[in-house]
């Protein structure tokens, strides 16, 4: 009787737990939410957003592009520890690394803009004044 008692209670926990596993996988996902804004009160449009798993699988990195408003939302993620990036042209890139997601997260990012010089700019070496184009007729 001894015997047939192990392998019977073994086969009933692994039966519990490939049932259960539905459950949990479901339980496992959160929404996280990403508001962007920009330094210079533009609409953050066409930025890119990627949510990277530390884990590495595929299957767990999230991306989108941004509309108008700036809000990303992605509906089910893994619950795990992540690398957030927003890259858009003009702003300097945003990173933020180790984020531990373990429940519903917004997250709020602001993308400061890259300073351009300004376009045929030069000193007259005699008055030492500074001469430059309208950058937007050049």
């Amino acid at each position: 009787m001894k015997k047939l008692l192990f392998p019977t209670l073994l086969l009933s926990v692994f039966i519990l737990t490939v049932a259960l596993h539905p459950i949990a996988a479901q339980d496992s996902t959160v929404v996280v939410s990403i508001n962007i804004s920009t330094s210079g009160d533009d609409m953050p449009i066409g930025a890119q957003v990627t949510l990277a798993n530390d884990d590495g699988l595929p299957e767990h990195t999230y991306t989108a592009i941004s509309l108008p408003d700036g809000i990303v939302v992605f509906s089910e993620v893994f619950i795990g520890t992540y690398d957030l990036s927003v890259d858009l042209f003009g702003y300097q890139p945003y990173r933020n690394n180790n984020i531990d997601i373990i429940q519903d997260l917004t997250l709020y990012v602001l993308l400061l803009e890259i300073p351009f010089p300004p376009p045929c700019f030069w000193v007259d070496l005699t008055t030492y004044i500074a001469y430059w184009c309208n950058p937007r007729s050049y």
